[in-house]
């Protein structure tokens, strides 16, 4: 099997089971839908062509059985009932679990896959798999139009029909005569050498297609003298055509309907068939524990591989080459400018030339962001494929637990970094577990609230602000505050004394082990999850929100950085330091003055800037470290906003925008620190570190300092 075709043909696979699946989910809702019927076809076909190509018969054979059924359904041979999209769910899943685990056998599948062929064999029982094959032959299908019918004769004669002074051959001419022999296939398995060969004795046996207009009577009529003493077969096999020509099907198949070979040898034959490490191992050449080793590192190997590809749309690496052409002659002409400078001498050299090299550099600036961008780029998938495992997940858990639901999905060609989408997908997971599960009421409990008995949960992605907000929405029964902060208080998280946010009130339910469910299920309940959630969100330098009103729903917004190895920072100073701090968390910078500062008691500095009161910290005092600025009125006000929340950090001076590369510090100290996000390599060659913004809120609520510089 060609390894790069193999490649090819799995990755080709993975988007058109996508495909079908965000087909099929579609379909469930609007069952009219004649162009969704066809693009599913189109990818299980196009599946069954490649698992043909590359020599995956069983692969091939699933497809090309439901792919039968789907035929049938868009000729309107059958109708869309819940027991069709079954079937065709039950065969998406096992081709999933087959290309994924690269089972291509089928075999940790098996019993699921004797279920789907007993569920297609229902529909065919009920006469109504007609679905002709595309692999017909033309001539053949023209039997169907014009009345003719199609016989498959199997004719196996004694050995010693020569001897009743019976010529085979003679009957194979009076075929000739009732009809046209479409195609004839001789077996001659039984012919012996020819020192062995019986001149008097027949060793041959014929299959015989043939196309007539005429009664099968007439041609029962031409075997009448033989058939009690041979085995005369003579099927109508015109309703099942299809099948029969389908060229699609595996070599042993072919055979086999041809009468050239028996179900059985093709067994004995396969029987034999043995791995190569297996044929080491009996050779002694090697351990049979050593050769599962091996087969189960290389199984392990080739998903890994599968999984660290990604498919680039060529117009993007088009665009990038070209900009690297436009790179390459800004290089070539700051170094001729460089090389003239040194050449000039006196005035001229310093006001003329160095305008003209910053310029050049500006403008090799400028492209190399745009390459940067661009590569970048080719890293971003759509998130819609993890919006429609979601939607599937949702489909299914929906029955399990009696409940109705819609699935809305907004945005699914939002783009978003690779790495970041497959560390988001659990997350996800978990939320929209409890959505579905603690989030929307049962049928029966909406109606009686007058609401429809279907919930409806929308998934929803979008780009704002240099970031990507993924949203989870549900119209369930909403989130209690007084019960959160009841179960808060039993749990000792905080005193009934306590006055928290609301957002502080729903921040809660990610602390681990704090669940508010009254029966633990198997979907959720236990307290294990959001506080996962929180954590994996975190590390992609994410955050959470939540919104909800008692009676009309929830809606969870988790907004993260468009990718995990850049950001667009603002360079600050405090000291002789210098820190980074992540555009997006910049509101604007403030010179303040006597009278936007105040005191509260207790609480320290605040600012009060346009109406709006704002928590006050030096980054000095929270790094603990020796600042020019002791004053708010000395220095500069960064105003920070995280969600909804905004605060003032004072800073000795504001050095200017970077685009930085994040080193985490993780990775070296074994620890994630709050108030750091990392580290980056600034140009002069020193560590600057990038400020962690969300954490700082808590830092400055908990009127600590950051522990790595205290």
């Amino acid at each position: 099997m060609d390894a790069e075709l193999l490649e090819m043909f799995l990755e080709e696979t993975a988007e058109n089971i996508q495909v079908m699946e965000e087909g099929l989910l579609d379909l469930e809702v609007n069952r009219d839908d004649a162009d969704t019927i066809n693009v599913i076809f189109r990818a299980m076909h196009t599946i069954k062509g490649g698992a043909g190509l590359v020599g995956l018969n069983r692969v091939n054979e699933i497809t090309h059985k439901v792919e039968n059924l789907l035929d049938s359904v868009r000729h309107g041979q059958i109708s869309l009932s819940d027991d069709v999209f079954k079937t065709l769910f039950l065969s998406v899943d096992i081709l999933k679990k087959m290309i994924e685990e690269t089972d291509f056998d089928g075999q940790q599948v098996a019993s699921d896959i004797d279920s789907l062929f007993l569920m297609l064999a229902e529909f065919s029982d009920n006469g109504v798999d007609t679905a002709a094959s595309d692999a017909v032959s033309m001539d053949v299908s023209k039997s169907t139009t014009v009345n003719l019918r199609t016989f498959k004769i199997s004719l196996q004669f004694q050995t010693t029909i020569l001897e009743t002074g019976t010529d085979p051959l003679m009957l194979l001419r009076e075929l000739q005569e009732v009809g046209t022999v479409v195609e004839c296939y001789c077996n001659t398995s039984k012919l012996p050498q020819l020192d062995q060969l019986v001149s008097h004795s027949f060793y041959l046996e014929w299959t015989v297609f043939l196309e007539t207009d005429r009664p099968k009577s007439d041609i029962d009529d031409i075997f009448i003298f033989v058939v009690d003493d041979n085995e005369i077969l003579i099927e109508d096999i015109t309703d099942s055509i299809g099948d029969t020509f389908d060229n699609n099907l595996k070599t042993g198949e072919l055979l086999v309907d041809k009468g050239l070979i028996t179900e059985r040898e093709i067994e004995n034959s396969l029987s034999k068939q043995k791995r190569i490490g297996d044929i080491l191992a009996e050779d002694g050449k090697v351990l049979k524990k050593q050769v599962e080793k091996i087969v189960s590192k290389q199984e392990e190997a080739k998903s890994q591989e599968s999984s660290s590809t990604i498919r680039v749309d060529t117009s993007k690496l088009e665009s990038i080459l070209n900009n690297l052409a436009e790179l390459l002659i800004s290089h070539s002409r700051v170094k001729e400018l460089v090389i003239s400078n040194m050449n000039w001498q006196g005035e001229k050299r310093n006001h003329t030339v160095n305008r003209e090299i910053l310029s050049a550099f500006d403008e090799v600036d400028k492209i190399i962001r745009v390459v940067q961008e661009k590569v970048m780029n080719t890293s971003m998938i759509p998130i819609g494929g993890t919006f429609t495992r979601f939607q599937r997940m949702m489909r299914d858990l929906a029955k399990e637990v009696g409940k109705e639901v819609k699935v809305h999905i907004e945005g699914k060609e939002t783009e978003l970094d690779k790495t970041v989408i497959e560390q988001i997908a659990d997350p996800l997971k978990h939320l929209i577990r409890n959505a579905l599960d603690h989030g929307l009421e049962t049928p029966d409990e909406r109606e009686a609230r007058g609401k429809p008995r279907a919930g409806t949960i929308v998934l929803r992605a979008f780009h704002q602000e240099g970031n990507i907000v993924i949203q989870i929405s549900d119209d369930g029964k909403g989130i209690d505050e007084q019960i959160i902060f009841a179960k808060a208080i039993e749990k000792g998280l905080v005193s009934e004394q306590e006055k928290l946010s609301q957002q502080e009130m729903y921040m809660l339910l990610f602390k681990p082990g704090f669940s508010t469910a009254k029966q633990i299920t198997d979907i959720s309940g236990r307290g294990v999850g959001l506080d996962v959630v929180m954590t994996n969100i975190k590390k992609l330098r994410g955050s959470v929100e939540m919104e909800s009103e008692i009676g009309m729903g929830t809606t969870i917004t988790i907004k993260l950085p468009l990718t995990l190895a850049i950001i667009d920072g603002m360079m600050v100073r405090v000291g002789q330091e210098r820190f980074i701090i992540p555009l997006n968390m910049i509101s604007e910078f403030y010179k303040a003055t006597s009278e936007h500062m105040h005191k509260a008691e207790g609480k320290g500095l605040f600012m009060h800037l346009r109406g709006e009161n704002m928590p006050y910290v030096s980054l000095a005092d929270l790094l603990q470290l020796q600042g020019e600025c002791h004053s708010p009125t000395d220095g500069i006000l960064v105003i920070l906003q995280n969600n909804n929340r905004k605060l003032a950090m004072m800073v000795d001076e504001i050095l200017g925008q970077e685009q930085v590369v994040i080193k985490s510090l993780k990775e070296n100290m074994q620890q994630q620190i709050d108030g750091i996000a990392g580290v980056t390599i600034l140009g002069n060659g020193k560590v600057a570190i990038i400020l962690d913004i969300p954490t700082i809120y808590k830092l400055v609520k908990e009127a600590k300092p950051i522990k790595s510089l205290a």
